[in-house]
């Protein structure tokens, strides 16, 4: 069963103070069954999570005392009903290398959302305000700052994608705050997991291909486009080589750096089959 997340958090705050279900907050400390725990959740007004939401996380974190925990989601659209998917569950601690370079290549998301955090982290590293894609700019940091992490396959999360969201609307000049967060990460990567970088950079690269596939489809502002070509060309060369990165993501990249009409024509292509 799932239940309509009425009130969540703003992100640019340092704590996460949330009132969900039988779950409520005080000087925020979740507490459950007058439990106290030292942990925040992260929530967004318009999205889903299933009944044991916060009980399933909290039960992930303690299972082998982890810094965090990352339940598995599914996005939908506005006016569909999330699904479900049918999939083997499955539980797993790793320690933050191994969780980074899962987050670089997509396997987990980078979103503040779908996680539960010791508060320590959330205090230490809070979200930048008014920064668009500022959960990009800091999640890296508490799974870095993390012992362990626990994940569960289990379907907790469902994101919504409304048309109005800043995922769907014209590129401007704030958009780039998201490229530049993950130029961040991958300094870093380069300081800290090494081992990393090579999914770091494709992350950088899959950042400024979303950006650049937004103006092409939306506002076309070639001027715009110039200025994000201009951002991949660092990272041609290491996504190309790079064995675990995909043929459509090569593609995207290398049309990207040819220039504005082969982005396109991928562009138009691309938007069939995603």
């Amino acid at each position: 069963m799932l239940k309509f997340v009425s009130e969540g958090m703003g992100y640019a705050i340092n704590t996460c103070p949330i009132f969900l279900f039988n779950y409520i907050t005080k000087n925020n400390i979740i507490y459950l069954d007058d439990k106290p725990y030292s942990y925040d959740v992260v929530l967004i007004s318009d999205d889903y999570v299933t009944d044991d939401y916060v009980e399933h996380l909290l039960n992930l974190v303690e299972k082998d005392n982890a810094d965090i925990g990352i339940a598995s989601n599914v996005k939908f659209t506005d006016g569909s009903t999330p699904k479900i998917p049918v999939k083997e569950d499955f539980y797993v601690c790793s320690e933050p290398e191994i969780v980074l370079s899962k987050m670089c290549y997509g396997e987990y998301q980078i979103c503040a959302w779908g996680k539960i955090y010791k508060r320590n982290l959330v205090e230490k590293y809070p979200y930048p305000a008014g920064k668009l894609y500022e959960d990009i700019a800091t999640t890296y940091k508490m799974i870095g700052d993390s012992s362990k992490i626990a994940y569960s396959s289990r379907v907790l999360y469902f994101w919504r994608q409304r048309n109005e969201s800043i995922t769907h609307e014209n590129i401007t000049d704030r958009h780039f705050f998201g490229i530049t967060a993950t130029k961040e990460m991958l300094h870093y990567m380069e300081e800290h997991f090494p081992k990393v970088i090579p999914a770091a950079q494709t992350r950088c690269a899959n950042k400024i291909i979303d950006t650049a596939y937004r103006v092409v489809m939306g506002n076309k502002d070639k001027e715009m486009f110039r200025r994000i070509r201009a951002e991949i060309k660092p990272f041609v060369k290491p996504v190309l080589r790079n064995k675990k990165v995909s043929v459509t993501v090569k593609l995207r990249t290398f049309t990207l750096n040819w220039g504005y009409f082969p982005f396109w024509i991928v562009s138009l292509l691309y938007s069939k089959i995603k």
